[in-house]
């Protein structure tokens, strides 16, 4: 059986591609909103539609935030509490 790609076919991205393909587009979208208003607003309102048109990869259930930081604000993101309370 012939396993060459057929023209127009796109190979499956492997764990590290889209981690690479990821940072470069969530990398633009920092760069946008810093020099784009309309975009800052719409990012602020709705991140998971910017995502989604930038066309960054990540599973649909997970929340998305977009956060504004105040001028000389060093933010400091702690992940999920897992001990016991």
């Amino acid at each position: 059986m012939d396993e060459t790609p057929k023209a127009g076919s796109v190979a499956p991205l492997s764990p590290a591609n889209v981690k690479e393909r990821n940072d470069k587009r969530l990398e633009l979208i920092t760069k946008l909103a810093a020099v784009d208003a309309e975009f800052r607003k719409r990012l602020l309102k709705n991140p998971k539609e910017i995502l989604d048109e930038i066309g960054v990869i990540y599973p649909r259930e997970l929340d998305v935030m977009a956060v504004e930081l105040p001028e000389k604000t060093l933010p400091l993101i702690i992940p999920p509490f897992v001990g016991q309370r």
